[in-house]
């Protein structure tokens, strides 16, 4: 199981450093996946060898324990989330101001751009 700071980084890594787009579904609203495999927050945390259409519908408690998270208490909820809401709220310019945000209420670094 990725730990906060491991999942923050791969978020960040992914829409902030890589500048990949949202995962936009063909009916307008965000998804895990998009049109051209693209991803959402949450969608970034799926392996694709696991992922299945199924899982767009699920709700995020139902979700963690399938990706791996299976010990997750109130408080590791609010966190996924909220990284979900951050980024389904946001555009790519807000995202990452959100972001900061988001590293600062859980205690989280902020990775290094290169």
């Amino acid at each position: 199981m990725l730990l906060k700071q491991e999942v923050f980084n791969k978020v960040w890594d992914h829409f902030i450093t890589q500048k990949k787009p949202r995962g936009i579904k063909s009916s307008g609203g965000c998804g895990l996946r998009g049109m051209g495999n693209t991803k959402c927050a949450i969608g970034v945390l799926i392996p694709d060898e696991i992922y299945f259409p199924g899982m767009e519908t699920m709700p995020l408690r139902s979700l963690l324990p399938l990706i791996g998270f299976t010990e997750i208490d109130s408080h590791d909820f609010g966190f996924f989330n909220r990284l979900r809401e951050e980024h389904d709220n946001s555009n790519l310019k807000t995202f990452r101001e959100n972001l900061r945000t988001f590293a600062r209420h859980y205690n989280l670094r902020v990775p290094e751009i290169c």
